[in-house]
């Protein structure tokens, strides 16, 4: 595994959090077009990515670092 700092995965989990909730909004206005097939694979590839840091800080919170809990980070 790539090392990172805590510092940079909590702003990397409150990151893509808010990318997915961005995607998601703008999924609802693209849907009522009728083109929201791009937007799904997008969130699809965040979501991916949002599990992994969620792995990652779920290890690093056994390793005892001191870090926010998971939920306050995320919406």
């Amino acid at each position: 595994m790539i090392e990172i700092s805590t510092y940079a995965l909590e702003a990397a989990v409150q990151a893509v959090d808010e990318k997915i909730w961005a995607l998601k909004a703008e999924m609802e206005l693209a849907a009522e077009s009728g083109d929201s097939s791009d937007l799904e694979d997008e969130i699809m590839g965040y979501m991916k990515a949002a599990d992994s840091l969620r792995t990652s800080y779920e290890e690093a919170i056994k390793q005892r670092y001191s870090l926010t809990p998971y939920e306050k980070l995320t919406r």
